[in-house]
């Protein structure tokens, strides 16, 4: 696959020098190679919301694409840092979670045994033990820039993946909040908060095309299903909105407003789709 692109996704900001110093330590090692910021906005420690943008982006990059995903609250732990590879990209990153929603797309059935889940025969994970690759002296609080940066940079420059760690069969898996649907009802969670407030669920689009007339409720709220933040014409003030989001999932919104800050919603809201099977 081709390895020229590599693409950042972190829980540091912008304010702090951390970003800059993970690319400059790609720099030193491949000065060619072409970086790539998805978000340094992940919302800080929030495994699942990296998880899920990483899933909901990573198609839309090159195959062969290098992902360095770094929302790692048990840096300098126990935790394994891993390469996992893919049909069509490979992701450095901690073992914690941040991986799962990438293989869930590759799994019929997710079977969670311990925590883990089993890597799926079409994909590959490395826990990464090349240690002379790493910077040094090796920081136990700042693994993106020692260890997940130079080795995506290694990688980058043709370096075998299967000579940089051993192969593991599991993984651990992020805590995933379950969805549920059954008799014209579907029961998710909101994962995440964008930018604009709006609120991001786990309830895939294509679970909504079985219903007919749906309605979504939230924190004592009800809204139809729409189709774009307009249908109806310019909304009213505090006219909350649901529609599937560009990123596969169910969001809630507040044309022209933030839907988390006026109806004081935040991540793990349960949220209800009703409609006629």
């Amino acid at each position: 696959m081709y390895k020229g692109c590599i693409a950042l996704t972190t829980d540091f900001g912008l304010s702090d020098p951390y970003v800059g110093v993970m690319k400059g330590v790609i720099a030193g090692i491949n000065p060619n190679a072409h970086v790539i910021d998805i978000s340094h906005q992940v919302q800080p420690q929030n495994i699942l919301h990296g998880s899920m943008l990483l899933a909901t982006s990573y198609t839309y990059f090159p195959s062969g694409t290098i992902h360095v995903a770094v929302v790692d609250p048990g840096v300098g732990t126990d935790r394994d840092p891993l390469i996992v590879v893919t049909p069509e990209a490979y992701f450095v990153l901690p073992d914690n979670g941040l991986v799962s929603g990438i293989l869930h797309k590759y799994m019929s059935q997710i079977e969670v045994e311990n925590g883990q889940i089993s890597v799926p025969e079409q994909c590959a994970a490395f826990k990464i033990t090349r240690s002379d690759l790493f910077l040094k002296p090796l920081s136990k609080t700042f693994h993106g820039r020692d260890i997940f940066a130079p080795i995506a940079a290694h990688i980058s420059l043709g370096t075998a993946v299967d000579s940089l760690g051993t192969r593991v069969e599991k993984v651990v898996s992020n805590a995933i909040y379950p969805v549920t649907h059954a008799d014209g009802r579907i029961i998710g969670s909101v994962i995440y908060i964008d930018h604009f407030g709006n609120l991001v669920t786990n309830i895939e689009n294509n679970m909504l095309d079985a219903l007919s007339g749906a309605t979504v409720q939230i924190a004592g709220n009800e809204t139809p299903l729409r189709n774009t933040f307009n249908e109806t014409g310019f909304p009213q003030q505090n006219d909350m909105i649901a529609l599937p989001g560009s990123n596969g999932y169910l969001e809630i919104a507040l044309p022209n407003g933030n839907a988390s800050l006026t109806f004081k919603i935040s991540a793990g809201a349960e949220v209800t789709v009703s409609g006629h099977v």
